[in-house]
């Protein structure tokens, strides 16, 4: 039981960097702000996702 957890854990942190990596792709900012988000997301995946999809979940409202 406690090895599904952890999968499930790794499978959601994998897809989450894969969403944050295309929404980086796709967003509006300089090229400058895509590089560091990319690094932040590949170097650091559950901080770098959540930090880049909150600034770009404040941006946009």
């Amino acid at each position: 039981m406690n090895i599904i957890v952890w999968q499930v854990f790794i499978i959601g942190i994998i897809l989450l960097m894969i969403y944050s990596l295309y929404r980086v792709g796709q967003s509006s900012y300089s090229t400058n702000k895509k590089i560091l988000f990319f690094f932040m997301v590949l170097f650091f995946p559950l901080f770098g996702s959540l930090a880049f999809l909150m600034m770009n979940h404040n941006k946009e409202k």
